[in-house]
Parts: C-alpha cells; sequence; structure tokens
C-alpha cells in the first residue's frame, strides 16, 4: 500500500459518520457539535503520524484522542469494551478474535 493510499484512508476514516437525517434533511451536520471526543485506537502511532503529517489533525472539529496499540487483538478488546471509538486491524485479528468469542 502506498504512503498515499494510507494517508487518503486514514483521513476518510477519521471522517466517516453515522448517517442520520437531521431536520434540514442533511445527511449529517455541516458542523462537529462543541465537546465532541473520539477515542481512536492507533497501532505503532501510525495513524496519528500520517495525520499529523497530512495536516489534517488541525482541521477535525472536536477532540481526537489516540490510544496505542502494539497488535490487533488487544485493539479489539479496547474496542469490544467500548473503550474506543474507532480503529484498524489487519485480517488476522477479527479471525482470532471471533474465535475467542465463539470458543472454537
Amino acid at each position: 500500500m502506498t504512503r498515499r493510499r494510507v494517508l487518503a484512508f486514514a483521513g476518510g476514516l477519521l471522517a466517516v459518520r453515522p448517517l442520520r437525517v437531521g431536520a434540514a434533511g442533511e445527511l449529517w451536520p455541516a458542523t462537529v457539535p462543541p465537546g465532541t471526543a473520539l477515542a481512536v485506537g492507533d497501532q505503532n502511532e501510525v495513524l496519528q503520524t500520517l495525520m499529523a503529517a497530512s495536516s489534517q489533525a488541525t482541521t477535525l472539529g472536536g477532540k481526537v484522542t489516540y490510544a496505542n496499540f502494539i497488535g490487533g487483538p488487544a485493539v479489539l478488546e479496547a474496542l469490544r469494551a467500548g473503550a474506543l471509538d474507532l480503529a484498524t486491524v489487519g485480517n488476522t485479528p477479527p479471525v482470532q478474535a471471533q474465535a475467542a468469542v465463539s470458543g472454537s
């Protein structure tokens, strides 16, 4: 994956919002409501570094905190516990997490 694709993915990842129709018929608000906070699971500070290097970190309307993890299974556990709002992992950790949940 090229650096440009990773930057585009990271920027797009943080721009994702739930699709809700507001009073004016818009899909999401034009501005981020005051006090909005987002907890992002990061592995080896990759997302945090990419957001800072692309200058996108300064354009976010809410407060973003990054939690650094070494591997995917810990990220998935934090998501499951409700400690994170979003994160990225590779292909193998979700398979391991599903196996742990199902007892297989």
